[in-house]
């Protein structure tokens, strides 16, 4: 091979070269181009996936409380059932011991 053979062969080895960095360089800038909506669809999966759980958790822990509630006012509905027959109980008393007579009997002697 000449010397300008070689030195064309050099020269066309090296335009290839700096022809291939070139082209990977711009292969790296478009895969880059494409991955970053993907990296901002993946981020938004995950925030979305992240809400969504905290939102089950939200809802289980508002089930929860409500069948709380609800215990606690069958209980106090059973407490007021109970203090109404009490109050009942405590007026028929009262009527069969004719507590306002004895009461003014009372009374009457005492202020004399």
């Amino acid at each position: 091979m000449s010397s300008s053979q070689c030195q064309y062969a050099e020269n066309v080895s090296s335009h290839s070269k700096e022809h291939c960095h070139t082209k990977i360089g711009k292969l790296y800038d478009d895969v880059e181009i494409l991955l970053k909506p993907m990296s901002e669809t993946h981020d938004t999966t995950m925030r979305t996936a992240k809400a969504f759980t905290q939102v089950d958790a939200i809802s289980n822990n508002t089930e929860t409380l409500l069948s709380k509630m609800n215990k606690a006012i069958n209980q106090l509905s059973d407490e007021k059932w109970n203090m109404t027959t009490t109050l009942d109980t405590l007026k028929d008393i009262e009527r069969s011991l004719d507590i306002d007579t004895i009461a003014k009997t009372h009374w009457t002697a005492i202020q004399k």
